[in-house]
């Protein structure tokens, strides 16, 4: 399974069936897992609340760089933290890819060979696949 995400996160608006739309994605995705079936998230521009959280269970995730991706969206952190705004290089797909957080930050002209290079290693070595940029260019 391979999502990209690119969207401004699930409204509260929508209250409980939001809530209830994560837990499903959720619960799909660990199934996925277990059966060892590949999960890929590609995190697009932006995405935030809880269509980043769901993503995030997959089991390969790569940022688009430049890419904003945090759990809250620009109003909502500076509406809750006085007023101060966020650093936008502390929500970059980059600065989740240098801490740990995304396996790979990759130009979108580099997605569709990256994907391909980790389904094929995926699939060859049918355990699940933690995949590096040497991975992929080698």
């Amino acid at each position: 399974l391979i999502t990209y995400t690119a969207t401004g996160g699930m409204s509260m608006w929508n209250g409980t069936m939001s809530l209830w739309q994560m837990v499903k994605t959720i619960l799909a995705l660990t199934q996925l897992k277990q059966a060892n079936i590949p999960t890929i998230s590609i995190f697009g521009h932006p995405t935030t609340g809880g269509t980043f959280v769901t993503a995030a269970q997959s089991s390969v995730l790569i940022g688009e760089c430049k890419a904003e991706t945090r759990f809250a969206g620009r109003r909502v952190v500076t509406l809750s933290s006085g007023g101060q705004d966020i650093d936008i290089s502390a929500t970059s797909s980059e600065f989740f890819h240098e801490h740990g957080l995304f396996h790979m930050a990759l130009e979108r002209k580099q997605m569709k060979s990256a994907v391909y290079s980790i389904l094929k290693q995926w699939y060859h070595y049918q355990t699940p696949f933690h995949p590096s940029v040497e991975a992929i260019d080698s």
